[in-house]
């Protein structure tokens, strides 16, 4: 196994230092990276669908994602992820009970609602034009 110290020079053999880097964990870390960008492209293009659908700032499109996310206890990028596929008109085996937590949020705020906040006070609200 070949160590990397954190001055970027190879380990000495047999006795890496404490602050040694392996290869396996650098490529644990970029796969890691990896993931997150996807997460937040994701994420940034279902913020965007949601905002032009609704003709409202993403900062509102953004809460309506969090609130999804919340209320159907999955993870964001993933409730993000289904939003995508669904404007692209892909349909996945389970993501049906995520469209409808979305839905039921979109609903609620195009009704007057607006958007709760973790409190439950309505932290946005917008008019559906």
């Amino acid at each position: 196994m070949t160590t990397i110290s954190a001055g970027g020079g190879p380990g000495v053999a047999g006795a890496p230092p404490a602050d040694a880097l392996t290869r396996e964990s650098l490529v644990r870390e970029v796969e890691g990276l990896r993931v997150a960008l996807a997460g937040r492209t994701v994420t940034a293009l279902a913020t965007g669908i949601i905002a032009a659908r609704l003709g409202v700032g993403t900062d509102v499109a953004w809460a309506v994602l969090r609130r999804a996310s919340n209320t159907s206890n999955v993870k964001l990028r993933d409730v993000a992820r289904v939003v995508v596929d669904r404007h692209d008109g892909v349909t996945r085996a389970g993501d049906d009970d995520v469209a409808r937590a979305v839905a039921g949020v979109l609903a609620s705020a195009v009704r007057g609602g607006g958007v709760p906040d973790r409190t439950g006070e309505s932290a946005t609200t917008f008019r559906h034009t």
